[in-house]
């Protein structure tokens, strides 16, 4: 009767031990995916000196990109302020830039790049991993705020 006992608890850790493995790698691989779409994003905005306000070129780009990773995270809510160019799978702000800086500011801050004189921004881009839809992973993190991946553009000009 006793070692029947014993077979059951080593078959429960067993399945506990399982279950957690797999949560972890599922994790991992959607937080990969996270990092990715938020790359992709911030290549985007570069590449249309943030011209991604309204159903343009640029948001095809990031939602077919998107779609190419299998990126699908749960609708969340930006934090900060009004966001704009979010489908419900990331957030954007627009930064705007201080207008006046010393020549030593202006050469840290572009790395030598073109500086424009009139309107300056970046853009703060968030994404947020998919919580795995195994129990106790889901469970615990499925409102959690604490697994986001966040990343700047660099400093864009007007063109308008």
């Amino acid at each position: 009767m006793s070692d029947s006992l014993g077979g059951t608890v080593v078959i429960v850790i067993i399945v506990v031990f399982i279950t957690l493995v797999s949560g972890y790698m599922a994790f991992n691989i959607n937080y990969t995916k996270a990092f990715k779409m938020k790359n992709k994003i911030i290549d985007t905005y570069e590449k249309y000196n943030g011209a991604c306000n309204t159903a343009t070129d640029c948001n095809k780009e990031i939602e077919n990109y998107a779609k190419e990773i299998g990126y699908n995270t749960e609708r969340f809510n930006c934090s900060k302020g009004t966001a704009h160019g979010t489908i419900g799978k990331y957030c954007v702000y627009e930064v705007t830039v201080a207008s006046e800086y010393s020549e030593s500011d202006k050469n840290a801050i572009f790395n030598g790049n073109d500086f424009c004189d009139d309107y300056r921004k970046y853009y703060e881009i968030t994404t947020k991993p998919e919580t795995p839809k195994i129990p106790i992973f889901y469970y615990f993190f499925r409102n959690t705020g604490y697994f986001s991946v966040s990343g700047n553009t660099k400093i864009l000009c007007n063109d308008g």
